[in-house]
Order: C-alpha cells, then structure tokens, then sequence
C-alpha cells in the first residue's frame, strides 16, 4: 500500500502564527556564528537607508536595487529587463505605496530569478513597512518542510506578508528585547522586519 502524502495547509499553518510562538522560538534559538548575523543586521540597516534615497524608478535603479539585493544573498542574480520602460516606474511607485497586487508580484518575481525571495527582498528594501522578507529558513521554520514549492510559492508568501501585516499592530516590545539578547539590532527595523528577524533567528535551533 502506498503511503498517502502529507498535505500541507499553508494558510492554516501561516495563520496560526502568534507573537508567543515567536517568543518562544527566539528564546530557544542557538545562533552559531552571532557575528555573522550582527554583519547581516548591520549592512541590511546601511541598504535600507540607501534604497529610500531612490525617488526615480527606471531600468538602471531596477537592475542596481536588484543586484544590491542578491548581493545581501548567497545567490547570482539573473535579472530579465522589463519589455515595457514604463512599467520600471508604474511597479516602483506601487511597491513604494504597498499597492502591488498578486499580477504584479508575479511579473516582478519572473524578471528577478524567477524567484519569490529575490522578489520580496526586493519588495522589502522599498517598502520595509509593508512587504516582509521571505527566505527559505523562514519558510522551513513555518512549515517543518524544506521543499522548495513552498519556498518558491506567491500565494504562501502573499499569505505570510498579510499576517505579518496583521501582527506587526501589537505590541512588540518584549520580543525586541529578547531579539536584543541574541543579536544587536540597528534601531531603524520596522515592526514588520522585526517579525521576519523573529522567525529567521528562531530557525537557528
């Protein structure tokens, strides 16, 4: 007899997430290179600061925030130019205003690896507020599965970037302390990012 797979409910299990279960998580979390991830808070702090000097959303700062990114990544980026120039300032200024719809995360997503973390990293150092990071280890640490559908899913990260958007309007004081307790944080993470941190720090167990 076969054995019947086991299916994964990712709106289930993305909506239970809770500001407890990222406590707990934090807390128990055993980093094993802390330097490494206090030069990852640092530079991503320095980026940040960077990307909201661009006002003008056009081919050349597409490409250079693109590979900015991947270079804050353990991967080489492929970026795929738009077919229409305009479409550079129509994304930006919706990324920017936090109004990218499902059709837009997806034409963005096919011209930066095809990937949805490339895409939402990207989404993030625009918009800090409004799209949150997703990454594998956040993604393995949610579900307990490693496949990479889950990873590479718009749906599974359209779901995580709305509750994050849900918790990020309770109090967070107390998980930031404890976060301080495991790395240095610059002090300019929105609540969203804080989240994100929560979940990729509590991955290191």
């Amino acid at each position: 007899m076969r054995k019947r797979k086991n299916i994964i409910n990712a709106e289930e299990i993305i909506g239970s997430l809770d500001i407890s279960m990222l406590l707990s998580g934090v807390k128990g979390a055993r980093l094993k290179d802390p330097e490494k991830e206090n030069r990852f808070v640092k530079s991503y702090s320095l980026l940040i600061d960077f990307v909201k000097t661009v006002n003008v959303y056009n081919a050349k700062t597409f490409t250079a925030i693109a590979h900015m990114v991947y270079g804050w990544m353990p991967t080489m980026l492929e970026f795929y130019e738009f077919e229409n120039d305009a479409d550079y300032q129509i994304l930006g200024e919706k990324i920017r205003l936090g109004n990218l719809g499902v059709p837009d995360f997806e034409y963005l997503k096919k011209h930066i690896n095809n990937s949805v973390v490339g895409a939402s990293k990207f989404c993030h150092f625009i918009n800090p507020d409004k799209y949150a990071i997703w990454d594998s280890r956040v993604s393995t640490y949610i579900f307990k599965n490693k496949a990479y559908g889950l990873v590479n899913n718009t749906h599974n990260y359209m779901c995580y970037n709305e509750k994050l958007n849900e918790l990020k309007n309770e109090n967070l004081d107390e998980l930031k302390e404890v976060l301080r307790g495991k790395i240095n944080l610059s002090g300019n993470e929105t609540n969203l990012r804080i989240l994100e941190l929560s979940l990729f720090i509590a991955s290191s167990q």
